[in-house]
């Protein structure tokens, strides 16, 4: 089957936890995707959803020893004192609390475990920038062809690693210019799908877009290094190997772009971005510059609440904006939704002001 076959979006029901208050299917608005409308008359501060684990997550790296792995505490800039090493003294993960670090460690698995060390322990070995890389968009074909090329050389790697387990494969080290958040993102999206089968559903429900490779030829280039990366620094005999798949993590590059949630640093005005993790359920909620919906955060957890009286058949609306949509001039903001999630945006609010 073919690759953009296996990723496409799939029809399977959705289960919402709090189903009663709002159901999911195609907006109203051309090219929108799916959104969320209430069932049922909503009031105000009414919980609609709560999410709290993401399918897949990542600390940046210029945050990574500031910002709790488990619950994004941050301290205006102090290292973390509680902290996770590889035995070769790399640093995995910081924690604000032993309590932190422990539930981090608790969801991993023994094969999990052993899979972010192999990946962090690799990560020493400084890799050459592929300076041949053209630039330049991607054709739906160009897309397909590459990642089947990918397979196969993905299939040369784990036979030579059986047959050979001592040498190393020339992938297992990253070129320099490839992006480490993207590849440790897409390990905790490998990592889901291996400890919750249903997670993987979970990703193919919500609508994919090429957005990414269509724009650019070297990011499709890069995530194909980090797809061998995995193939090559991952225990041979790990479990988790099976879950690296074009496939698998081709369906969460077309869902990751314009549906991951970003944690800001709000001491900064919102400039930096500390984390982004996916919740495949929370990510149907549209974009408005005049929501009817509000999210909360609390360490992992996001709470959607309503922010006024809605009515039954309305859509439910969020901001992804953070609030910045209350002084943003209507050109700012579209300037912002189309470089952070490609789109204009047409709600009431914008369809009402002027734009430059």
């Amino acid at each position: 089957m073919a690759l953009l076959e296996q990723i496409k979006r799939t029809n399977v029901p959705f289960k919402l936890e709090n189903g009663e208050a709002f159901d999911i299917r195609p907006s109203n608005m051309d090219d929108a995707g799916m959104a969320c409308f209430a069932s049922r008359k909503l009031f105000p501060g009414e919980v609609i959803l709560r999410v709290q684990n993401p399918v897949a997550n990542v600390i940046t790296t210029n945050f990574r020893k500031e910002v709790c792995a488990w619950c994004y505490f941050y301290d205006f800039g102090s290292i973390l004192k509680f902290k996770l090493t590889t035995s070769r003294g790399r640093g995995v993960a910081w924690f604000c609390s032993e309590t932190c670090k422990l539930s981090w460690m608790n969801q991993l698995s023994e094969p999990e475990w052993c899979a972010i060390l192999s990946f962090e322990d690799g990560l020493a070995r400084v890799g050459k920038a592929n300076e041949s890389l053209p630039e330049g968009s991607c054709l739906e074909a160009e897309i397909e062809t590459a990642w089947e090329n990918a397979r196969l050389e993905g299939e040369r790697i784990t036979t030579s690693r059986k047959e050979k387990p001592n040498r190393m494969p020339k992938q297992a080290t990253l070129p320099s210019l490839v992006d480490v958040d993207d590849a440790r993102f897409l390990l905790s999206a490998v990592l889901s799908f291996y400890r919750t089968p249903d997670s993987l559903q979970q990703v193919l429900r919500m609508v994919p877009t090429l957005q990414p490779y269509s724009s650019s030829r070297i990011t499709l280039h890069h995530h194909i290094a980090i797809y061998h990366y995995l193939l090559s620094v991952l225990p041979i005999e790990s479990p988790i190997l099976s879950f690296i798949t074009p496939a698998h993590l081709m369906a969460v590059v077309t869902r990751d772009a314009g549906n991951s949630f970003g944690i800001w640093d709000q001491a900064l005005a919102g400039q930096e971005l500390f984390a982004y993790s996916l919740y495949p359920t929370a990510s149907f909620f549209n974009h408005s510059c005049d929501p009817n919906v509000v999210k909360e955060r609390s360490g992992r957890q996001y709470t959607f609440k309503a922010s006024m009286e809605i009515s039954p058949g309305s859509e439910l609306n969020i901001s992804y904006l953070g609030g910045s949509e209350k002084i943003l001039i209507c050109q700012e903001r579209q300037d912002r939704l189309l470089k952070g999630w490609f789109f204009l945006c047409r709600c009431p609010k914008c369809s009402r002001e002027p734009s430059i």
